[in-house]
């Protein structure tokens, strides 16, 4: 939903994708192979994290501290809005 509004406000700074600034999603969406460059984005499974969530909203409901780290599997899907790195 954030898309749209992020690659506006840079197109206003005049900053340009991958030029002058990399972009990479947290979530992906169909439509992001349609842009010009196709979006850089994560592919997570969203079900798990939204178990992880509510398991630890549970926890700290009961006043139990649970500062775990949960490792998640991701997938780096490449389009291109990730640049070289300048020097």
């Amino acid at each position: 939903m954030l898309m749209p509004a992020v690659l506006q406000f840079l197109n206003q700074c005049k900053l340009a994708v991958p030029g002058d600034i990399s972009l990479l999603f947290l979530n992906g969406d169909p439509s992001f192979k349609w842009m010009e460059p196709a979006l850089s984005y994560l592919d997570v499974d969203r079900g798990a994290s939204i178990r992880h969530a509510v398991r630890w909203v549970n926890r700290f409901a009961k006043g139990k501290d649970d500062r775990r780290k949960i490792p998640t599997k991701a997938k780096l899907i490449e389009g291109g809005t990730i640049g070289p790195a300048r020097p």
